[in-house]
């Protein structure tokens, strides 16, 4: 998990800051299912969060 973490917090880092990486993985996200980024990979699904990160820096997600 550490290195998707990883992966996914460099691909927010063009976005976010450090502070606003944090509060990312915390927020319920629909495209998610309103689940949090961080329960999200927990449960494996590190394709879905990765999306979801991908979506936010690509801002197609609002």
């Amino acid at each position: 998990m550490g290195d998707a973490k990883r992966d996914i917090g460099a691909v927010l880092g063009d976005s976010l800051t450090r502070r606003g990486i944090a509060q990312w993985w915390q927020t319920p996200n629909r495209l998610l299912n309103g689940r949090r980024p961080l329960d999200a990979i927990a449960d494996g699904d590190r394709d879905g969060v990765r999306e979801a990160a991908d979506a936010f820096d690509a801002g197609t997600y609002q």
